[in-house]
């Protein structure tokens, strides 16, 4: 598993963005630790996920739609990729970077208000693991951290704003910038918008938030001079290393 998922990975990361350095000090500790050493299905399939996405920004649709039927043989959670086969590279305009910035603040106060998407659907609806998944978290065998007690999810949230106001400059450096910055607040948005069956909520986001390490390296396009930028990264890797490491008894 790990000759299929990492060398793939690596090889996109390097498709994507010329800071290959400064995007594994945030992959390392977080999605490393978590796919590649954890759960390696997810790891296999993120490769393929990470492989597609080039070909998609590209219009390649029949070579990114197969990378997403290999990712999905590997792990079922890859389908949460599939809408963005439709939404492809399109540019966010100035309205749409406004709604957007209104629509964070306001899943998260349906978030501190106890409901999701999940809230919506009767009981008799939802599938059998579905269903398992809603029980278990009601009896707290799968829990997940308080989203504003969570460092990391705070400083992707402001990385996000941060992107939405220097959009287009970021657009100028990065080819790929609207496909990511989409994915990235989907990573987003999936904590909350699932945030009453804590393990769906984890895994889609985990999903998406593959493509974080690529998306912190956008701020060395805002910041002068660029080492700023590097040492705020590098300090957020470290500590989520220490974060994981305390945490985990992996580690240990």
């Amino acid at each position: 598993y790990a000759l299929i998922a990492i060398p793939p990975k690596l090889k996109a990361l390097y498709g994507m963005t010329p800071y290959i350095f400064t995007a594994l000090i945030i992959y390392i500790p977080i999605y490393y630790e978590l796919h590649d050493l954890i759960q390696i299905r997810a790891a296999a399939a993120c490769a393929f996920l990470l492989l597609a996405l080039n070909p998609l920004s590209n219009k390649r649709y029949w070579t990114a739609t197969l990378l997403m039927i290999i990712a999905i043989l590997f792990h079922y959670s890859s389908v949460v990729f599939i809408p963005f086969l439709f939404i492809g590279n399109r540019q966010l305009g100035y309205n749409s970077r406004l709604v957007v910035a209104c629509v964070i603040p306001v899943c998260f106060v349906i978030y501190l208000m106890g409901k999701d998407l999940f809230s919506l659907i009767p009981s008799s609806i939802l599938g059998g693991k579905l269903d398992y998944y809603q029980k278990t978290s009601e009896k707290g065998e799968w829990e997940m951290a308080l989203l504003y007690k969570n460092v990391y999810f705070m400083l992707k949230v402001a990385m996000m704003y941060l992107c939405l106001y220097f959009y287009n400059h970021i657009v100028e450096n990065n080819r790929l910038a609207p496909l990511l910055l989409n994915l990235f607040l989907a990573s987003i948005l999936s904590p909350m918008l699932f945030s009453t069956i804590p393990v769906i909520a984890s895994r889609v986001s985990d999903m998406y938030g593959i493509i974080d390490c690529i998306v912190f390296t956008f701020a060395l396009y805002l910041f002068s001079p660029r080492y700023l930028a590097r040492f705020g990264i590098l300090i957020i890797g470290i500590y989520m290393l220490i974060y994981h490491m305390m945490s985990d008894d992996y580690f240990f």
